[in-house]
């Protein structure tokens, strides 16, 4: 593969959609193969071995990182001896782009490593303990909220009686404990477009003034239950605007949005009765799906989550809906729910 082709695969990773990321207070471990590579003055094949590690992210940026590493070493001189390294290590990690699928890291720490030697031709064996510094980094690939790829590359220095410069190449896979399972989207209830029935149109006797129409008065407000809820999540992703309360007032009911609501369309269904609006990059900052109201004839406000769209659905307290109208505000809209006059 090329360098162009190596430069998009790196382009378009970075650039993917956000579906993971690193978020800050949670739990992951991590279990991968090794590569363990001494230099030449320690005569040593380079050793295979596998790595278990347990990490924290403190924030989004900085986590903490235990790690434990099995390494098989053998060495370069014929029938000389071979051995198992045993290395501890806690690790600082800094995520370079927390926001994204694909996170690159650096990482530096403090540990040691104990060698175990076996010396076949004099039949014994010899151990040690070294102190050792580790600094390097990597990259994760995120291939669900809780899954992702990983691998890193670092110098490992040890220090016996001298200071040796060794290095550890490590492929692996992360899991993040706690995260919620998305669940998929419901499907979209297709709009019934409604068909206009032929009117009539009945000649008056002008002389004969037409009853008074009675207005259709508003329902009674219900005395219990809350008039206005807050939202409960904190954090807007980039570049959406989310609904962070909703509240009647007067015979309105008014959605407050961290921004200008610049796109939706709105719509009614029968069967049962209701109002849909779908508002363009929105989502729900509620902290729930649904929201009893029991007020100006509706009875409940539902919210469905959609990869662009957010759709806010007016349930009718009564057979149907009163007459309506939607007013725009700086930041949110409001649904007005008005008297009608029937004849």
């Amino acid at each position: 593969m090329n360098k162009l082709a190596w430069l998009t695969l790196v382009f378009l990773l970075c650039a993917s959609p956000v579906s993971a990321e690193i978020k800050g207070g949670d739990l992951s471990v991590t279990l991968g193969g090794l590569g363990y590579l001494s230099d030449g003055v320690q005569h040593q094949h380079m050793a295979p071995g596998f790595t278990a590690k347990l990490g924290y992210d403190i924030t989004r940026h900085f986590g903490l990182e235990g790690s434990f590493d099995y390494i098989i070493s053998e060495s370069t001189l014929t029938n000389s001896y071979w051995g198992s390294r045993f290395g501890f290590r806690l690790d600082a990690v800094v995520n370079l782009l927390p926001d994204s699928r694909f996170v690159p890291y650096v990482s530096g720490g403090v540990g040691f490593m104990y060698t175990e030697d076996l010396y076949p031709r004099l039949n014994t064996t010899q151990n040690h303990t070294d102190f050792l510094l580790s600094a390097g980094g990597g990259a994760k690939f995120f291939l669900t909220d809780s899954i992702a790829l990983r691998a890193d590359v670092r110098p490992i220095v040890t220090f016996d009686e001298d200071a040796f410069v060794n290095y550890e190449v490590m492929l692996g896979v992360s899991y993040y404990f706690g995260r919620p399972r998305k669940q998929a989207a419901p499907t979209p209830v297709a709009a019934t477009v409604p068909v206009e029935e032929p009117r009539v149109i009945v000649q008056e006797d002008a002389s004969v003034p037409p009853p008074a129409a009675a207005p259709v008065p508003l329902p009674a407000p219900v005395d219990e239950g809350p008039t206005s809820w807050e939202g409960t999540v904190a954090r807007v992703p980039a570049g959406k605007i989310m609904i962070t309360s909703m509240k009647i007032e007067g015979n309105a009911l008014v959605l407050t949005t961290t921004g200008r609501v610049a796109n939706y369309r709105v719509f009614s269904l029968a069967q049962p009765s209701r109002l849909i609006l779908d508002m363009a990059n929105a989502v729900n900052g509620m902290g729930t799906d649904t929201i009893a109201v029991h007020r100006l004839g509706i009875a409940a406000v539902r919210f469905g989550s959609y990869p662009d769209t957010l759709r806010v659905v007016l349930d009718a307290e009564q057979s149907e809906l009163l007459p309506y109208r939607v007013e725009e505000m700086e930041n949110g809209l409001k649904i007005v729910m008005t008297a009608s006059q029937r004849q």
